[in-house]
């Protein structure tokens, strides 16, 4: 193998050297030479390097040819330099040099070679053409070659000696690599006698520490052994006749053991001897952890009625020693404590599902009359009463859901002091919820003469929490502000930011302000701060129930005033990112209804309801409606045969019916597929958050809460009816 040097050789224009001979051109050309094979060193050798150094491309590509070997690696040069930096970057078996080179003789770059200590042992071989003189020769011989060959030279000759220099070098190189490993070898003898002397002087003090470090150990252990509370025994089986009876002998026991067991003085005795009333399962479980080698843990009594015990063991000092040892600790009070904590949580949960019955009842009996009080006041105020008329409706609507915020507030807090208020955690569009509280503000604003402002966001924020509750709390602090303003005043509604991460929503009012006595009075339950024998209805929750609200929502409250000037109710809530499908509902308006066309076929409404004032509300509510027609029913399975024989467009169900309730009924309908496609909208006085949970998984199209605001009850009957419709028409394309 022949790798040339990169790089320009140089020449030298006044020097000429002749070609080598013929034979060798011939043999250059690929002739066979029935010497080469015979003299080529053996294959199994290592390639060695070889520099072949001529100023004639022609001349190395011969020399290439004589010595393509698998044992040689031959790398040319066609000048000095290149020479030298061959020299540098490896190590070579043997150098070819032409003694004739340009600017720098053979003989010199010989001499320049054996000056350098890397390179002085690299044997040379001149091979000239020209000088020939025995002068030469010396000369050559005087520069470090170790033969001299003349051109035309034999090509077996010369592998032969390059065959020879070969394997000198891979014997000079074995011997290098032989007398590195003695070296090491001798270095790592002596550094393990060294090792070996170092053990043997120190044995005898690492023996000694050893004792003393056993002996510390046994002492230590010893100690916990005595000192621990639970009982320890190491027990070893009984080999007796096969005959006899399975039993343990205990071999070693700590001062807790007849604490825990209630048994002392057991060495040497069986668990039969110690325990007769011991239950035979006790003598099968440790001979299992015997057999196996499982540790077992377990809870169990000593014998039926008696003490119970935490026990752990496990298999000691191997197998056929047969021992066992056994960490155990008498439980029978702390079972007796769980059993009683047992108890008292299955009553508090008893009582916990009593208080939350008694609120659904309490809702639903407070809401049904409540129903029918404002149903009817709104039908009357809906039609042409009387300005006295007039006045005693607006009295009777008003203290009405007066009536109801009292009820919804005082349910509020009783679900939030059980811990059972449900709220959703998503992103809320806080402009959106001040819109809208706003507008529903701005007729009380305006009755009072009370001026609304808001400072508009410059960007859309949201933040998390319920937005119910959200709107809860807001309306809440408008609806003060308002209440408890001057005539005249004004309410701003601010909105800031709150660093790191929070928004900032402020209601400033220009009432009489808050001493500092008040103030630290805020948030109690049932405080009016003094304002009880006002002009201004009020419960003193309303406050309350805002300050849990927001702390559920990880938000905070908080307040401060200046008597005779105003005062600040600000709550501070998380910012979140925006949904990924915001929902941006425009703000509810009432729909105006189209007249019905003459001629327009009746569609029939079901209303189930066992209450007759509930029942003769919708009645008159119907009966202003141009297209429908009602039909009702007093319990659930006369509703379930009307439904089934009229097929209904609506159906309009209360929860709370004789037979079976409205959850059941709603079931039934949606089995049979003649009715599972009517839309049952619910109409109950059962409005705490998880009875409309439930009603929503239930089934229900819609679920309505009494006492309802007419136009929503109309607003909800038309999104049934609507979708009724729909319905049908797809239907109907089904069929053709």
């Amino acid at each position: 193998m022949a790798v040339p040097l990169k790089g320009k050789p140089v020449t030298n224009k006044g020097t000429s050297q002749a070609p080598i001979s013929a034979d060798l051109d011939r043999q250059a050309a690929g002739e066979s030479d029935p010497d080469k094979a015979a003299l080529s060193p053996a294959s199994r050798y290592d390639a060695v390097n070889i520099l072949i150094v001529d100023d004639e491309p022609k001349n190395l590509t011969v020399l290439e040819s004589l010595l393509d070997d698998p044992g040689y690696r031959v790398v040319r040069a066609e000048s000095a330099d290149q020479a030298l930096l061959a020299l540098i970057a490896e190590d070579f078996a043997l150098l070819i040099l032409d003694s004739g080179m340009p600017d720098i003789t053979g003989f010199e770059l010989a001499q320049m070679i054996k000056e350098r200590k890397k390179t002085a042992q690299v044997p040379i071989i001149f091979l000239t053409a020209y000088y020939n003189e025995d002068q030469h020769v010396l000369e050559g011989y005087g520069s470090g070659a170790v033969d001299y060959l003349h051109k035309p030279v034999n090509a077996a000759i010369l592998r032969s000696k390059v065959a020879v220099f070969a394997q000198l070098y891979r014997n000079n190189r074995e011997c290098g690599m032989a007398n590195r490993a003695l070296l090491v070898e001798v270095s790592q003898r002596r550094r393990a006698e060294e090792q070996l002397r170092e053990l043997n002087d120190t044995l005898e003090q690492r023996v000694a520490r050893r004792t003393l470090a056993l002996r510390a150990s046994e002492e230590k252990y010893r100690s916990l052994f005595d000192s621990i509370d639970e009982g320890f025994c190491i027990i070893e089986k009984v080999h007796g006749d096969t005959d006899a009876q399975l039993d343990f002998r205990y071999i070693e026991v700590n001062p807790a053991f007849a604490i825990q067991a209630g048994v002392g003085n057991v060495i040497g005795k069986t668990l039969r001897q110690a325990f007769p009333d011991l239950t035979e399962h006790w003598y099968v479980t440790f001979d299992s952890i015997l057999e196996t080698g499982e540790p077992i843990r377990l809870e169990r009594e000593l014998f039926p009625g008696g003490p119970v015990m935490e026990l752990y063991a496990f298999r000691v000092e191997g197998e056929t020693q047969g021992r066992l040892a056994v960490i155990f600790k008498d439980i029978s009070v702390r079972k007796r404590v769980d059993s009683e904590l047992k108890d008292a949580l299955a009553a508090a949960e008893k009582a916990n599902r009593a208080k939350s019955e008694f609120l659904s009842c309490m809702s639903h009996e407070l809401r049904t009359p409540l129903h029918a009080i404002l149903g009817f006041a709104q039908l009357v105020d809906a039609g042409t009463p009387t300005p006295e008329q007039k006045q005693s409706v607006d009295q009777i609507i008003k203290a009405g859901w007066y009536l109801l915020e009292l009820i919804n507030e005082i349910l509020d807090l009783a679900l939030i002091e059980s811990g059972r208020l449900m709220l959703s955690n998503q992103p809320v569009l806080l402009t959106e919820v001040i819109r809208e509280c706003l507008a529903m503000m701005e007729p009380q604003a305006q009755k009072r003469g009370t001026s609304l402002s808001f400072s508009g966001l410059d960007a859309p924020y949201f933040v998390a929490g319920d937005r119910t509750r959200v709107k809860q709390v807001l309306i809440n602090l408008l609806f003060n502000a308002i209440k408890y303003n001057k005539a005249g005043g004004a309410v701003a509604l601010e909105c800031r930011l709150a660093p790191p991460h929070s928004i900032r929503v402020s209601v400033r009012d220009t009432g009489v302000g808050l001493t500092e006595e008040q103030l630290g009075q805020l948030f109690q339950p049932f405080n009016r701060l003094g304002k009880e024998a006002g002009a201004e209805e009020g419960t003193g929750i309303g406050l309350v129930v805002a300050k849990r609200l927001v702390e559920l929502m990880d938000g905070s409250i908080g307040a401060s005033s200046e008597v005779g000037v105003g005062s600040v109710f600000w709550i501070e809530m998380g910012l979140t990112a925006a949904p990924l499908l915001p929902a941006l509902e425009a703000g509810r308006t009432e729909r105006v209804r189209p007249p019905v066309p003459h001629g327009t076929p009746l569609r029939t409404l079901l209303y189930v309801e066992d209450n007759p004032a509930n029942l003769e509300l919708i009645e008159q509510l119907i009966a202003r409606r141009d297209d429908l027609r009602l039909i009702s029913a007093a319990d659930g399975n006369l509703g379930i045969e009307f439904a089934r024989s009229f097929l209904p467009e609506v159906i309009l169900l209360d929860i709370n019916l004789p037979g079976i309730s409205g959850i059941q009924m709603l079931s039934i309908l949606r089995a049979d597929p003649a009715t599972a496609h009517i839309p049952v909208v619910a109409l109950s006085a059962n409005a705490l958050p998880h009875d409309i949970e439930q009603g929503v998984a239930a089934g229900f199209f819609l679920y309505l809460t009494k006492p309802i605001q007419v136009s929503h009850f109309m607003d909800a009957l038309d999104a049934a009816l609507d979708h009724a419709q729909t319905t049908a028409a797809r239907g109907a394309g089904a069929d053709r």
